[in-house]
């Protein structure tokens, strides 16, 4: 049997095409909500013990969304099974009093884990005192792909594993020690497909 390189470059496109189907590859479909975390904020872990961690809606510029208002070196994190071609979306932001408080903001950082292995999926420092754009909610989406549905694999499943979402806010940039005006939200934290 003779071989083409068109024949080659065929199977390499459906073997692409395959994979973009089961990996959560980018796609025109509409996300679909299935997970609201803040429904389900009692049965997350939150780091430092006893802080508060509030849930209410919050107006920035005349946009009002369901926000979780964490104290400005805290850790939040639920433990999920994820659904096929997940995605997670949030809004950040500080509050608006923060706005006019001197400080370099706050690092925003999303991760995920599962076992001993944690991935940090995105992170963004949020400064309206020294950026006047950041004084809005800043939308963040995070492909989950990699980490949900079926693979193609003897030993990966990440269907069936339970997977731990955090949601992480630090002083500033990396390293600083500056907590003046550390009020950060996250509006709308959800997993979709």
């Amino acid at each position: 049997m003779r071989v083409t390189a068109k024949a080659v470059s065929a199977v390499i496109v459906l073997i692409a095409a395959a994979a973009m189907c089961s990996c959560g590859g980018a796609d025109n479909r509409t996300l679909t909500p299935v997970v609201d975390l803040l429904d389900t904020l009692d049965q997350a872990e939150r780091r430092p013990f006893g802080a508060p961690f509030d849930v209410a809606p919050v107006t920035l510029r005349g946009e009002t969304h369901r926000a979780l208002a964490t104290p400005g070196a805290s850790r939040v994190t639920w433990d999920l099974h994820l659904p096929d071609r997940a995605v997670f979306q949030v809004l950040v932001a500080l509050k608006e009093d923060a706005w006019t408080t001197e400080g370099d903001g706050v690092y925003f950082r999303i991760s995920i884990a599962e076992g001993r292995t944690q991935e940090d999926l995105l992170a963004r420092v949020v400064n309206p005192y020294g950026q006047s754009d950041d004084r809005r909610w800043i939308p963040l989406t995070v492909d989950l792909g990699a980490h949900s549905g079926f693979k193609w694999s003897l030993f990966y499943h990440p269907r069936r594993l339970l997977w731990r979402i955090g949601l992480h806010t630090n002083a500033g940039v990396p390293g600083s020690v500056d907590t003046r005006g550390d009020m950060p939200l996250w509006a709308e934290p959800r997993i979709l497909r």
